[in-house]
């Protein structure tokens, strides 16, 4: 799953996608479900983490990650088929469960900037979206049986287009993951010293 990631480096996200929003963009390092996070669709918007169809009463439940297995039914198959978008990241954070206790791992790429596949849609003219799942790669598998599904830089444009299943696929690129300090359980906690490598502690992949 991913249950929280960040975007500080947002120079570089704008500039290497050319998109613009109507109001400027904060540094995040621990955002957090339930707040509001820029997505690319039909250019820059900003919506609210936990997905909420539009034809829901009240959102009983407003899952902020989706499996991929899980696009086909009703709940989300409308946005699936009509309403994919692209989340800006440049880490996100896992737990891995260890005696009882959860350790919090940074994982980062080997770009500043990469996006999640999402779907969104808007409810009562909030837009609300969802990061999809898919079955873990080598590097997250001895942390969490399930990640975000990452895209490449060339399907991005695909994904937004066709959304064609073969693009949700486990993150084949280089990926580091590294301890870090338990502040990122506190959705609070939004500074640089959420990311801080705790060295020696770590346990690299």
């Amino acid at each position: 799953m991913c249950g929280r990631f960040s975007l500080y480096k947002i120079s570089e996200f704008l500039n290497e996608y050319n998109v613009r929003f109507d109001e400027p963009l904060k540094p995040r390092y621990n955002i957090a479900p339930g707040q509001m996070v820029p997505i690319i669709a039909d250019g820059g918007k900003v919506a609210k983490w936990g997905f909420v169809p539009h034809w829901a009463d009240e959102p009983k439940i407003s899952p902020i990650n989706t499996r991929k297995e899980s696009l086909a039914k009703r709940f989300f198959k409308d946005s699936y088929e009509k309403r994919r978008c692209l989340v800006p990241a440049d880490g996100f954070y896992e737990w891995k469960k260890v005696d009882g206790s959860k350790i919090p791992y940074r994982l980062v790429l080997d770009r500043d900037v990469f996006c999640f596949a999402g779907i969104y849609d808007i409810w009562k003219d909030t837009i609300t979206f969802s990061i999809i799942t898919v079955e873990p790669n080598d590097v997250i598998r001895p942390i969490h049986d399930r990640m975000p599904a990452i895209l490449a830089k060339k399907q991005e444009e695909a994904w937004l287009s066709d959304g064609s299943m073969d693009l949700l696929s486990a993150y084949p690129g280089k990926m580091n993951a590294f301890r870090i300090s338990d502040r990122v359980n506190s959705p609070l906690n939004d500074d640089p010293s959420v990311i801080e490598d705790k060295k020696g502690l770590s346990d690299f992949f």
